[in-house]
């Protein structure tokens, strides 16, 4: 395959189909004997990574309004799904933090701790009640024999789930057997198991979130679902933010009154407040709220959309 046809592979199949032949001719023309410049290859790179979104609905107004729902949909929930990661990981490092905070500083990191635990629980039943309103769809796709294309990435997230399952009741045996110390890093052995599960479960939520949306994807849509979706992808974009701000306020709150458990140092130890675990985590929250913002901004604008869609 010639370097110019390679360019134009970073274009969609179907815009390929229609395009490509007068794509390459142009680049031909434009291009001297040593072939495309290095400033059009990346013109040609952006210009086909925004023909992706675009067909994906993610950018434009060309496709349906219901697409466009759909694909500010689909963004919200691979942001709740790295904000899940994220979450997992503050509740690791954030577990038994009453124990190193004078009781007079305890009211605000509390009350944002507290923020985390029912936005989750709030994110967590919206999502159970939106597969809940998808059963008789997604009922509708297994009997239209469908089941093949969904079957592989269903079957490897459950998969997933159950070597997670057992990992964690492993994991959290040996933990019991352990001191706080060798839970926290001493020991290298449970450290690289810690790792490996951490590994293991950012591998099932992804697995499970490519599963959702290629079921979404299959789905046959209803007025039913199409609201459930539109309702459930804006609280869980606003149960995002949510948590990521509450993170934030509980590490300020922290790094101000008690930055030694931060760090996992003793009462009144001198410590950073730059936990570097902690940086990560906050870091992903933060970015999956402003995922979840884009998501939401593009189901708004959508939705308003549709009555000059008709």
């Amino acid at each position: 395959m010639s370097d110019d046809r390679r360019l134009v592979r970073w274009y969609p199949r179907q815009w390929r189909e229609r395009y490509g032949a007068e794509l390459l001719a142009l680049v031909e023309d434009m291009s001297d004997d040593g072939g495309p410049t290095r400033s059009q290859r990346r013109s040609l790179l952006l210009a086909g990574a925004k023909e992706h979104l675009r067909e994906q609905a993610l950018i434009g107004r060309d496709r349906p309004p219901l697409d466009r729902v759909r694909a500010g949909a689909r963004v919200i929930l691979v942001a709740w799904a790295a904000l899940v990661v994220a979450g997992c990981g503050f509740a690791k490092f954030s577990e038994h933090w009453q124990m190193g905070v004078p009781t007079r500083d305890q009211l605000v990191p509390e009350l944002m701790y507290g923020v985390v635990v029912v936005f989750a629980a709030v994110g967590a039943l919206t999502v159970t009640g939106v597969v809940v309103v998808a059963l008789p769809s997604l009922r509708r796709t297994f009997s239209a024999g469908r089941w093949r294309v969904l079957r592989r990435p269903v079957l490897a997230a459950a998969g997933l789930s159950l070597v997670a399952l057992s990992a964690t009741a492993g994991l959290a045996v040996w933990a019991h057997q352990l001191t706080p110390g060798q839970r926290n890093g001493t020991s290298v052995g449970y450290l690289a198991a810690f790792l490996c599960w951490a590994l293991l479960i950012v591998a099932m939520v992804v697995a499970w979130t490519i599963a959702a949306i290629g079921a979404e994807r299959h789905l046959e849509p209803s007025p039913l679902l199409a609201r459930a979706v539109w309702i459930g992808a804006g609280v869980l974009s606003l149960s995002t933010v949510a948590i990521a701000a509450a993170i934030l306020a509980w590490w300020i709150a922290l790094a101000r009154s008690a930055p030694w458990v931060l760090a996992g140092n003793q009462l009144g130890a001198p410590a950073s407040p730059w936990a570097w675990p902690l940086v990560g985590e906050a870091g992903v929250a933060v970015t999956a709220a402003v995922v979840a913002l884009l998501g939401a901004t593009r189901l708004v604008s959508a939705s308003r959309s549709r009555p000059t869609a008709r």
